[in-house]
């Protein structure tokens, strides 16, 4: 099941590939993973949508925190020319930096010839944690 976030709430893509959206109490996608009381897969739906005409949104909060890990490809690290690092190193972005599906990508004024392409996983954590043993259970229901 893929979830969208669109400009007229969360929607659920369908069979026939279109968006069903759904009516839920959340507006957002970051604020449904946290409910572990709603099932987008059997919410009721208040309206259908084709996708090509849905405002699709960047799935994110804007208060949320991104970690991104830079040199994590070897073949990456080498064509770049550097070296290995020892240990994987993150860095804090606001998730702002996050754009929407099909938006135009903004370059940079102070780089604007230096855009790189890489693959890239998010990892979506919906609450504080510390210290937490792997394998402690948590919400791994599917979305």
């Amino acid at each position: 099941m893929r979830l969208y976030q669109t400009n007229q709430g969360i929607a659920r893509e369908d069979n026939d590939g279109d968006l069903a959206l759904l009516d839920i109490p959340h507006p957002r996608i970051v604020d449904l993973l946290g409910d572990t009381g709603t099932d987008p897969r059997r919410a009721p739906i208040r309206a259908r949508l084709s996708k090509t005409d849905a405002v699709l949104l960047a799935p994110t909060s804007s208060e949320a925190t991104l970690i991104i890990v830079g040199a994590n490809y070897r073949s990456h690290i080498d064509e770049a020319g550097l070296q290995v690092p020892q240990r994987a190193a993150g860095l804090p972005v606001p998730a702002t930096v996050v754009g929407a599906p099909f938006a135009p990508i903004i370059l940079p004024a102070e780089a604007p010839t230096m855009v790189d392409y890489e693959g890239e996983v998010a990892v979506l954590i919906g609450r504080a944690g510390r210290d937490i043993p792997v394998g402690s259970g948590g919400n791994t229901s599917p979305a």
